[in-house]
């Protein structure tokens, strides 16, 4: 429109395409009391898997049909906690595969530019490869989970173990995963300056 076009004037030229790229650790908990979060203020994540408005909206799901599997508002806490073992980990897998990609498809022209080259060209099918994009398994698992039927047929057991104060050490779908276990040929994630790491609010550390 023609007001939004004005606004846009004023912008000096160059900034309006020009942003920071921010990640942050893993929370130690996406819960406290009757409060969640979830999406960008759970997982903020790199652009380089094309996830995270996914995540976001099974974040959403879940955590939907966990507060519908709940008879009154006492039992929210634990919806919020169902939500949580469901999800943190699988975001959590994927946030951390966008700073992989980051890594591997920004390689400096090298020794470790080229061994990624010579995996990617080399794979054979059913192989682990650095290109999440093109990995077999890493696509079946990221795209392919209903995350709404797990929340469904998990409830019960989840709510169980809840009750038993039992500790759960990784989320149903999550516990083998092939692309995973990955060839330290491109294992490349390192300390790099150039995304700026947002600070954990301390009542989730």
């Amino acid at each position: 429109s023609p007001r939004i076009k004005k606004l846009l004037d004023y912008v000096p030229d160059g900034e309006i395409i020009e942003w920071n790229l921010y990640d942050c650790d893993p929370l130690i908990t996406w819960i406290e009391g009757n409060v969640a979060l979830l999406g960008d203020a759970a997982h903020p994540m790199l652009p380089y898997i094309a996830q995270g408005a996914a995540q976001a909206v099974e974040d959403a799901a879940v955590l939907a049909i966990s507060l519908a599997m709940i008879d009154n508002k006492n039992q929210i806490n634990t919806a919020l906690k169902v939500y949580e073992l469901l999800r943190k980990e699988r975001a959590e897998i994927i946030q951390t595969s966008a700073v992989h990609m980051r890594q591997t498809l920004h390689l400096h022209d090298g020794k470790q530019q080229e061994e990624r080259d010579d995996l990617i060209r080399n794979k054979v099918k059913g192989d682990c490869n650095p290109d999440l994009w093109s990995d077999e398994s890493f696509e079946a698992w990221c795209w392919g989970m209903d995350v709404q039927q797990q929340a469904i047929t998990m409830w019960n057991q989840l709510v169980e173990l809840i009750s038993k104060g039992e500790q759960i050490q990784s989320s149903p779908d999550t516990q083998e995963l092939p692309w995973l276990k990955l060839s330290k040929k491109w294992q490349l994630i390192q300390n790099d300056q150039a995304t700026t790491r947002t600070p954990t609010p301390s009542r989730f550390n």
